[in-house]
């Protein structure tokens, strides 16, 4: 697990963001981050649902500076950068899942 700080460029659904990572030392990378412990929104099956998972967190997140826990997995034989979200001592993800907006993942 890594920490840094990351500005939230786009929310592509609702558990997926766009993001510019600060890897420190003055680079910054742009990401595709998946939601860390929320595999998908609670409501895949409704497209009304599904949009109003992805408005609520980017009426959270977008444009913001936020802090992520990252890890790194391989899926399919490719990497996968998936992330816990920290903003201003929330935890995005575990908000989702509160709010009823996405499933915790099932171990």
């Amino acid at each position: 697990m890594y920490h840094y700080t990351a500005y939230i460029k786009e929310v592509y659904d609702g558990c997926t963001v766009g993001a510019i990572v600060d890897l420190g030392f003055e680079r910054f990378e742009p990401m595709t981050l998946k939601l860390y412990g929320v595999p998908k929104t609670l409501s895949s099956d409704s497209i009304s649902k599904r949009a109003f998972a992805k408005d609520s967190l980017a009426d959270l997140v977008q444009n913001q500076e936020v802090e992520i826990y990252s890890y790194k997995e391989q899926v399919n034989g490719e990497a996968a950068f998936l992330a816990t979200l920290i903003l201003d001592g929330l935890d995005v993800n575990q908000w989702l899942v509160q709010n009823q907006l996405a499933l915790a993942f099932a171990s």
